[in-house]
Parts: C-alpha cells; sequence; structure tokens
C-alpha cells in the first residue's frame, strides 16, 4: 500500500482496509490485529502501529465477518469506523464452536487438505462478538496509540444467547450506532442503538412488526449480574422488534439513520403482502413496491432498489414523510398523543387492489390483496431508470450513477445524472466499448400455469438448422432456489439459453414460489418444502403447450415449434442442481434426463444461516428434503457434475448422492472436476462441460 508516495510498513496479510470518515487514518485488519496507518501530512512519513489484537487461537479472528455473515447475510465488513474518526466497532468471532471440515486435492495426493470451521446446519455458529476501540488523541498519531487486546476492551451488551447473529452494523451521523441482531431461527429480530459506557439499558419506541399470534418476543432488560458486572459493557436499547412465524429477510442497507436522526428499518407487511420500510416505526413506502435493498438515506427521501413486476429491478426514490407526520388512511397527517397507529395494521384501507405484479401471482394460495401506491396515500415514488430492466445505483450528494441492463441492448447501460432525475436534472451516458456476444436471443416472456409463473422461453434462432423445426424436445433451465430469480429483463440472462436452443432445444426458465420480489406469501409458501420447486417446474412444462401455441412469429423466417413433453431434461447447478436432480428422481413422468451440477443433495451439509432460514431446525425436515433416501428411485439419465475444491456446496453431497445410487444399483454419471471450485471460472472447463451436458442429453433422450 503507498499514501501519497510513502510505502507503508505493513503487516501482513492486509484485509480490508478501510479509510476514515475523515480522511486521515486507514484501517485493516490482518486477521489476528487492527492495524492503523497515520497518512502522512505536509511530506511526513506514514505512521503505523498494530492497536489491538486476539490471543495467539488460531480459531479467533479480529476485524473479519465470520463466514456466516459473508456468504449469507450479505455483511462483509468486521470492523466499522465512527463518524468522527476517533473510533472502531470491531468483531470478534471464535469459530471453535463449529464442526471442522477438510477440503482436499484429490489429483494432487502429496498436497495436505485445506482444514477450516464450518457452520454446518443443525450444528453450533461461531461466537460473535463486538467491541469498542478508541484511538484517542485528535493528532491520530500511531506513537500515542497503546496495542491492547481486543477482549480487555469495552464490550457490547446485547442477549447472543437468544440473538446469536449480528447481521449488520451501522454507525453515521444520524445516532447512536445501530446493531441488528437475529434469532437463530431467522423468526425474530432486534435493531439495538449502541449507549455510551454506563449508560443502563432501556426500551426505545420499540415498534413491533408482525408479531404474530403465538409468537412473543422478549422486549430487552437482562442486567448485568454476577462476573459479568466487572466488565467494561456498553449496554444497549431496543428500538424495534420483529417477527414472522416463518423467517424475516434481511434488506441491505437496513436499518440506518437518515442525517437527522430518523431510523429507517425494513417492515415486512403481511397485511399488504409487501416487503416495505418504515421510519421510526411506521411503514412509509407504498403496498405493492418490494423493496429489495436500500441504497442511500438523506432527510428528504430513501433511494432504493425495489420492483414491482419481480422481471424487474428499478431504482426508486421514496420520499419521507415530514418528521412528526405518518401515514394514516389515504393521507399524511400530524401526529397527536391520542391518534396514533399500530404499523401491522397500516394498510391504507380504502380502495384495495392486486398486488401490482399481476393478478393470481400469489392470490392462488390464499395471499390478501395489496394495496395500489395511488391509492393508498403514500406520496409517489420517483423511478430514476427511464427503461424497464435491471438497475442499481451509487449516489452521493446530489450526484448519481445509474448502472443497469434491459432487454434492449447487449451492453450495460451506465449513466452519470446530477439533480433530481434523467428528465428533470443533468446527465449523461457514459460510453461503453465492451464487447457483444453478435447475436440477440430469441427469447418470449410468458406467465405459466395457475399460478402465472413468470416464464422465459428461447427458441432457436435464424441461423440455427432447427430454426424450422416443427417439434423439438424441452430443456428446462431453472435456479428455483429461495430469493432468486431467472427471469429478468436482461439479454445477458439469455446468453446461455440461445446457446442450448440453437443445440436443438426449446429453453424455459421459469421462477415458482420462493424465487423472491413477489410478496411475501409468494416466498413463504416454501418453508421447510423445498420439493415445492418441483410442483412449479411441473406445472410450467404441463402448462407450455398451450403457452407456446399463443406466441407470435417474432421473425419472418422462422416458426413456433411444438414442444415435444416425451422429451424433457433439465439443467441447473448449485440450488438448480438440486432441483434437476429432484426433478428425474421424484417427477420421471415428467423429466426425461437431467445434469445436476453442485448439487446440495443432503441439506445438513450445507451452512446454518441459509439453510435453517427455509427448513428450519427439525432433522425430519431435513430427511424430507434429501435426496439421498430417494436413490433407489432412479429410472432417468442422470449426470452429476462436482468441483473437488468446492468450499461451498462440497464434493460430499455428489458423492453420498453416487454411494446411494450404486448401492441401490442404479446406474448414472458422475463427472468430477480436478480443481474447481463452485463455478466453472477456467474457459476451457467451461466450454467442454457444455458441449459434455449437450451430448449426454441428446444420448440420453434419443434412448
Amino acid at each position: 500500500m503507498a499514501i501519497r508516495g510513502h510505502r507503508s510498513r505493513l503487516f501482513r496479510p492486509v484485509l480490508n482496509p478501510r479509510i476514515s470518515p475523515d480522511g486521515r487514518l486507514v484501517a485493516y485488519t490482518t486477521g489476528r490485529m487492527i492495524n492503523l496507518v497515520v497518512i502522512g501530512e505536509n511530506g511526513q512519513p506514514d505512521d503505523e502501529r498494530s492497536v489491538c489484537g486476539v490471543s495467539d487461537d488460531p480459531n479467533v479472528t479480529v476485524g473479519l465477518a465470520e463466514f456466516a455473515a459473508g456468504e449469507e447475510m450479505d455483511r462483509y465488513e468486521g470492523f466499522w469506523w465512527s463518524p468522527d474518526s476517533r473510533s472502531l466497532l470491531i468483531e470478534r468471532a471464535d469459530e471453535s464452536p463449529e464442526p471442522l471440515w477438510h477440503i482436499s486435492d484429490p489429483a494432487n495426493p502429496t498436497k495436505p487438505a485445506q482444514s477450516r470451521h464450518y457452520p454446518q446446519a443443525l450444528t453450533r455458529n461461531a461466537d460473535v462478538r463486538l467491541f469498542r476501540f478508541d484511538i484517542g488523541s485528535a493528532d491520530h498519531r500511531a506513537s500515542n496509540m497503546a496495542f491492547a487486546s481486543v477482549e480487555d476492551l469495552p464490550e457490547v451488551w446485547w442477549d447472543r444467547r437468544g440473538y446469536e447473529y449480528l447481521a449488520d452494523v451501522h454507525w453515521s451521523r444520524g445516532g447512536d450506532p445501530l446493531l441488528l441482531v437475529q434469532n437463530r431461527r431467522q423468526t425474530a429480530d432486534q435493531v439495538l442503538a449502541i449507549k455510551p459506557e454506563g449508560s443502563d439499558p432501556h426500551v426505545g419506541f420499540a415498534s413491533q412488526h408482525n408479531i404474530l399470534d403465538g409468537f412473543s418476543l422478549a422486549a430487552d432488560g437482562d442486567s448485568f449480574t454476577g462476573e459479568e458486572s466487572a466488565k467494561r459493557w456498553l449496554p444497549t436499547s431496543t428500538l424495534t422488534v420483529s417477527g414472522s412465524r416463518y423467517w424475516l429477510d434481511l434488506i441491505h442497507g437496513c436499518p440506518t439513520w437518515t442525517p437527522g436522526g430518523r431510523l429507517i428499518t425494513a417492515m415486512p407487511d403481511e397485511e399488504t403482502d409487501t416487503m416495505r420500510l418504515a421510519v421510526d416505526g411506521h411503514a412509509f413506502t407504498p403496498a405493492g413496491w418490494q423493496v429489495l435493498d436500500v441504497l442511500d438515506v438523506t432527510d428528504h427521501d430513501v433511494l432504493a432498489r425495489a420492483t414491482r413486476d419481480a422481471r424487474a429491478v428499478d431504482v426508486v426514490s421514496f420520499p419521507l414523510p415530514e418528521d412528526g407526520q405518518e401515514f394514516i388512511g389515504s393521507y399524511w397527517q400530524e401526529l397527536t398523543d391520542d391518534h396514533r397507529i399500530d404499523a401491522q395494521n397500516d394498510t391504507g384501507n380504502d380502495t384495495v387492489v392486486r398486488n401490482s405484479a399481476g393478478p393470481n401471482d400469489a392470490g392462488g394460495f390464499g395471499n390478501r390483496f395489496a394495496i395500489d401506491s395511488a391509492s393508498d396515500g403514500c406520496p409517489e415514488p420517483i423511478v430514476m431508470n427511464t427503461e424497464t430492466g435491471v438497475w442499481t445505483a451509487s449516489r452521493s450528494g446530489n450526484g448519481m450513477i445509474l448502472f443497469g441492463r434491459t432487454m434492449h441492448d447487449d451492453r450495460s447501460v451506465m449513466l452519470h445524472m446530477f439533480g433530481a432525475n434523467a428528465d428533470s436534472g443533468y446527465s449523461a451516458i457514459v460510453a461503453n466499448h465492451a464487447d457483444v456476444p453478435g447475436f440477440t436471443p430469441r427469447t418470449e416472456f410468458v406467465r405459466l400455469g395457475e399460478r402465472c409463473m413468470y416464464a422465459a422461453i428461447t427458441l432457436p434462432s435464424e441461423s440455427s438448422p432447427y430454426a424450422h423445426a416443427e417439434k423439438l424436445p424441452v430443456l428446462m433451465k431453472p435456479y428455483g432456489g429461495p430469493m432468486h430469480r431467472e427471469v429478468m429483463f436482461s439479454r445477458s440472462y439469455y446468453w446461455d439459453s440461445q446457446w442450448w436452443a440453437d443445440q436443438g432445444f426449446i429453453v424455459v426458465s421459469a421462477d415458482g414460489r420462493g424465487t423472491g420480489a413477489r410478496g411475501l406469501h409468494w416466498d413463504h409458501a416454501m418453508f421447510e418444502r423445498f420439493d415445492l420447486a418441483l410442483d412449479d417446474q411441473i406445472d410450467a412444462v404441463c402448462a407450455l403447450p398451450e403457452a407456446m401455441a399463443s406466441l407470435p412469429l417474432s421473425r419472418a423466417d422462422c416458426g413456433i415449434p411444438a414442444p415435444d413433453l416425451d422429451h424433457v431434461a433439465m439443467i441447473g447447478w448449485s440450488y438448480g442442481g438440486y432441483l434437476s436432480a429432484l426433478a428425474v428422481l421424484r417427477a420421471p413422468d415428467v423429466f426425461h434426463a437431467a445434469c445436476a451440477g453442485a448439487p446440495p443433495t443432503d441439506w445438513t451439509l450445507y451452512d446454518t444461516h441459509y439453510t435453517e432460514r427455509y427448513l428450519g431446525l427439525n432433522p425430519t425436515v431435513y430427511e424430507r428434503n434429501s435426496l439421498i433416501k430417494d436413490a433407489p428411485n432412479l429410472r432417468r439419465p442422470l449426470l452429476l457434475i462436482h468441483g473437488f475444491a468446492d468450499d461451498n456446496v462440497t464434493v460430499a453431497n455428489s458423492l453420498r448422492l453416487s454411494s446411494a445410487l450404486l448401492a441401490a444399483g442404479r446406474e448414472h454419471t458422475v463427472l468430477p472436476l480436478t480443481g474447481i471450485t463452485h463455478m466453472t471460472n477456467d474457459e476451457t472447463v467451461a466450454e467442454n462441460l457444455l458441449l459434455f451436458q449437450r451430448d449426454f442429453l441428446r444420448k440420453a433422450l434419443a434412448e
């Protein structure tokens, strides 16, 4: 690291360097120590030293996010600057409670196995704690900073037994540092404010979101007793609590303060079937707008990624109500002591309409109607992007960069804006000279089945030898897992599908229940039932002939082939690999061959935070969702593909299923990938893997 021409004497490794808000310091971690670099001024050299650390226990880290946080919570930070650059909040993680796993390289028998702790489902998690380090003198010179053991620093207190997940930390000038903590089952969370040392814990306004019948949450108030009372504690106060009988999704960017000190939190609103945002405990984003994550917050608005159609992601400015106002009925009203409403009953009453995601999106299985944003009284949101697509943004002050992909361009679009939006401010397109694939996917969007699943159908291109085929086999190409969609308004999603279509397939991706952005009920239907994804894929296949018969002729020289439902295959990776194997094991009359890449065949081999969110803590549920017991049912061709270096979904998953298939006398094919992790990042391997799968499916469907 070189700063202003001076090369600092860095401790190794340099992990997660972060510049202080005042620009005078750089903090980083080695995993064992927190180090500070004071940037030299007026020609002075940089000054650096280690300021705090942990013991020699190799299982303990400092300043790093534990595995579950980085992999599943979208939290990659392990320390946080104070807004005045005078303090750090530092995570200490002890991974010793977690099982010790060993990842080996069978192709190199002289190479030792890599060992690490892994938060395996239904076992213990890492022990995560939070400490505060005060830098001290205003001149920030490292020579004035004495080294401290992190365990001797003031520790942040919260009920770690009841809420063992530290999901997020936020520290800004708007208020006290904020924590979002979750219980093990992720059915309850708390937003906590860290109070100064010596303060008494107390409850803030503590709005309770979706506290359901038969579900209770302790508010706060465990006291410091016994030996713990001798420690230096930083108490916390509870600002909000939330609960669900299913699970609570994390919305990145929440909780947070506005600059003026108002609290922004996520609010899963069961009444309107909408993931909303709340200010000081009261919803302010319109029902029907599913909020995906928060990008930026001012005193006037919240900039977020949100959608009313699960196939698109918009960048939306949601206006904030004036301080002291909240939405009541169909208008914003000044609050008085005797006129308040509970956030969980904030439905907007009066006019009710279907969620703008469309009729029957979730209504087929008992969801409630959502409120149209035009009739629920919320201020009208401003969509910043002018084209439909998949968008994100970065904003600072009056400037903003919009980035997105659409169905109208092969290249991504980057727009630099200054002012309100592209129509009322100044904007300029940032030129993109990236190469293009040289073809346009022949993709049509339809809805399939009684639940009107969003689906994309990709057909052979004009130059393909199959362009005029009257009938073609069907290749289902889903992901199907929680909170991930394959059917999006972006060309790049269908480049791979077009290659498969040109090999002689009708390629179909269908997003069923659980895939996100269509309401809470749509997602919660998958609770404890990963096989629900297969039910939806079966429905999609059955509905395909009618949907294709209604497709318009999109190319003058190309017809619309009929789907051959006697020759249906499925391919997928990760959860999609699980779904592909599940398809031929449990629905062989519908699916006649499958390629399953990196499939999690035994969910007890996956991590705690993801798996337990959807399957809970009952081992019987895991047995029911495992593929191992289905091995004797295989009677269709199945190709298992797995990288031996995969440390996310380990190769043990495919090996266990293969062993069970062999024990049951069921023929199958296994393709091991040496040196490959969870994704095929080698171009040669990726290309040949496509060809191998194509040839496997052609042979399998010809038999």
